[in-house]
Protein backbone atom coordinates (compact mmCIF):
# COMPACT_ATOMS: atom_id res chain seq x y z
CA UNK A 1 0.00 0.00 0.00
CA UNK A 2 2.76 2.43 0.94
CA UNK A 3 4.68 1.62 -2.23
CA UNK A 4 1.60 2.31 -4.32
CA UNK A 5 1.20 5.73 -2.62
CA UNK A 6 4.85 6.61 -3.20
CA UNK A 7 4.57 5.41 -6.79
CA UNK A 8 1.53 7.60 -7.36
CA UNK A 9 3.31 10.62 -5.92
CA UNK A 10 6.31 9.97 -8.17
CA UNK A 11 4.03 9.85 -11.22
CA UNK A 12 2.30 13.11 -10.28
CA UNK A 13 4.88 15.63 -9.00
CA UNK A 14 2.22 18.34 -8.57
CA UNK A 15 0.24 16.09 -6.25
CA UNK A 16 3.45 15.24 -4.36
CA UNK A 17 4.19 18.93 -3.86
CA UNK A 18 0.67 19.62 -2.53
CA UNK A 19 0.92 16.59 -0.23
CA UNK A 20 4.25 17.77 1.20
CA UNK A 21 2.89 21.30 1.75
CA UNK A 22 -0.21 20.00 3.54
CA UNK A 23 1.85 17.71 5.78
CA UNK A 24 4.29 20.56 6.55
CA UNK A 25 1.42 22.93 7.41
CA UNK A 26 -0.28 20.41 9.70
CA UNK A 27 2.98 19.59 11.50
CA UNK A 28 3.87 23.30 11.79
CA UNK A 29 0.50 24.31 13.22
CA UNK A 30 0.52 21.33 15.57
CA UNK A 31 3.96 22.33 16.80
CA UNK A 32 2.88 25.92 17.43
CA UNK A 33 -0.24 24.87 19.32
CA UNK A 34 1.78 22.38 21.37
CA UNK A 35 4.36 25.04 22.19
CA UNK A 36 1.64 27.51 23.19
CA UNK A 37 0.02 25.00 25.56
CA UNK A 38 3.27 23.77 27.06
CA UNK A 39 4.84 27.22 27.45
CA UNK A 40 1.97 28.46 29.64
CA UNK A 41 2.38 25.42 31.91
CA UNK A 42 6.14 25.96 32.08
CA UNK A 43 5.62 29.63 33.03
CA UNK A 44 3.17 28.58 35.76
CA UNK A 45 5.60 26.00 37.08
CA UNK A 46 8.53 28.47 36.97
CA UNK A 47 6.72 31.49 38.45
CA UNK A 48 4.34 29.68 40.77
CA UNK A 49 1.39 31.87 39.75
CA UNK A 50 -0.68 32.81 36.70
CA UNK A 51 -3.87 34.53 35.57
CA UNK A 52 -6.19 32.25 33.64
CA UNK A 53 -9.19 33.26 31.54
CA UNK A 54 -12.44 31.48 32.36
CA UNK A 55 -15.21 33.04 30.29
CA UNK A 56 -16.26 36.52 29.21
CA UNK A 57 -14.56 38.94 31.59
CA UNK A 58 -14.07 36.34 34.33
CA UNK A 59 -10.50 35.46 35.24
CA UNK A 60 -8.80 33.63 38.07
CA UNK A 61 -5.45 34.31 39.72
CA UNK A 62 -3.86 30.98 40.64
CA UNK A 63 -0.90 30.10 42.83
CA UNK A 64 0.77 26.72 42.94
CA UNK A 65 1.48 25.47 46.46
CA UNK A 66 4.49 23.38 47.42
CA UNK A 67 2.41 20.20 47.78
CA UNK A 68 1.06 20.61 44.26
CA UNK A 69 -2.41 22.02 44.95
CA UNK A 70 -3.58 25.26 43.36
CA UNK A 71 -5.14 28.15 45.23
CA UNK A 72 -7.32 30.56 43.31
CA UNK A 73 -8.77 34.04 43.55
CA UNK A 74 -11.47 35.12 41.11
CA UNK A 75 -11.57 38.59 39.56
CA UNK A 76 -12.88 40.29 36.45
CA UNK A 77 -10.94 42.01 33.68
CA UNK A 78 -12.33 44.35 31.07
CA UNK A 79 -10.41 45.32 27.92
CA UNK A 80 -10.73 49.11 27.47
CA UNK A 81 -8.77 49.77 24.29
CA UNK A 82 -6.65 48.45 21.46
CA UNK A 83 -2.98 47.58 21.44
CA UNK A 84 -0.57 45.06 22.81
CA UNK A 85 -0.69 44.40 25.63
CA UNK A 86 -4.37 45.36 25.66
CA UNK A 87 -5.15 48.18 28.11
CA UNK A 88 -7.50 46.84 30.75
CA UNK A 89 -9.35 47.43 33.99
CA UNK A 90 -9.11 44.75 36.67
CA UNK A 91 -11.90 44.58 39.23
CA UNK A 92 -10.87 43.37 42.69
CA UNK A 93 -11.99 44.19 46.25
CA UNK A 94 -10.68 47.48 47.65
CA UNK A 95 -8.26 47.61 50.57
CA UNK A 96 -11.02 48.01 53.15
CA UNK A 97 -12.88 44.89 51.92
CA UNK A 98 -9.91 42.73 50.95
CA UNK A 99 -9.36 40.87 54.24
CA UNK A 100 -12.97 39.79 54.65
CA UNK A 101 -13.69 38.95 50.99
CA UNK A 102 -10.69 36.94 49.83
CA UNK A 103 -9.61 33.42 50.80
CA UNK A 104 -7.40 33.13 53.87
CA UNK A 105 -4.25 32.38 51.86
CA UNK A 106 -4.59 35.75 50.06
CA UNK A 107 -5.16 37.85 53.17
CA UNK A 108 -2.34 40.25 54.05
CA UNK A 109 -0.94 39.76 50.52
CA UNK A 110 -2.99 42.29 48.55
CA UNK A 111 -0.07 44.43 47.31
CA UNK A 112 1.87 41.36 46.14
CA UNK A 113 -1.12 39.85 44.32
CA UNK A 114 -2.09 43.17 42.68
CA UNK A 115 1.50 43.63 41.48
CA UNK A 116 1.56 40.11 40.04
CA UNK A 117 -1.76 40.54 38.24
CA UNK A 118 -0.54 43.83 36.74
CA UNK A 119 2.66 42.11 35.56
CA UNK A 120 0.73 39.21 34.03
CA UNK A 121 -1.36 41.68 31.98
CA UNK A 122 1.69 43.53 30.69
CA UNK A 123 2.23 46.47 33.04
CA UNK A 124 5.93 45.60 33.27
CA UNK A 125 6.34 46.08 29.49
CA UNK A 126 4.41 49.31 29.14
CA UNK A 127 0.83 48.06 29.19
CA UNK A 128 -1.87 50.06 30.95
CA UNK A 129 -3.52 48.11 33.77
CA UNK A 130 -5.93 49.99 36.02
CA UNK A 131 -7.51 48.52 39.13
CA UNK A 132 -11.12 49.29 39.95
CA UNK A 133 -12.79 48.51 43.21
CA UNK A 134 -16.52 47.67 43.08
CA UNK A 135 -18.39 48.24 46.32
CA UNK A 136 -18.99 44.57 47.12
CA UNK A 137 -17.70 41.28 45.82
CA UNK A 138 -18.51 37.76 46.81
CA UNK A 139 -15.81 35.26 45.97
CA UNK A 140 -16.55 31.57 46.12
CA UNK A 141 -14.95 28.40 44.88
CA UNK A 142 -17.23 26.16 42.86
CA UNK A 143 -16.30 22.78 44.35
CA UNK A 144 -17.84 20.90 41.42
CA UNK A 145 -15.43 22.39 38.91
CA UNK A 146 -11.77 23.24 38.71
CA UNK A 147 -12.03 27.01 38.72
CA UNK A 148 -13.18 29.90 40.87
CA UNK A 149 -16.32 31.85 40.06
CA UNK A 150 -16.81 35.58 40.57
CA UNK A 151 -20.20 36.81 41.74
CA UNK A 152 -20.66 40.61 41.57
CA UNK A 153 -23.31 41.44 44.14
CA UNK A 154 -24.12 44.74 42.40
CA UNK A 155 -25.77 42.83 39.56
CA UNK A 156 -29.55 42.27 39.81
Amino acid sequence: MARAGVGALLQYPGLAQVFVMVVAAVVGIGGLVGFWIISSHIDFWRRGYRARWLTGNEWVYEERRAEGTVQCLAFSREIVGHGYPAPCEVHIPNEACWERQVPQWAQLRRAEIVERIAELFGADIGGRVQFRYPTEFQLRIDRHSEFCVLDDLDQP
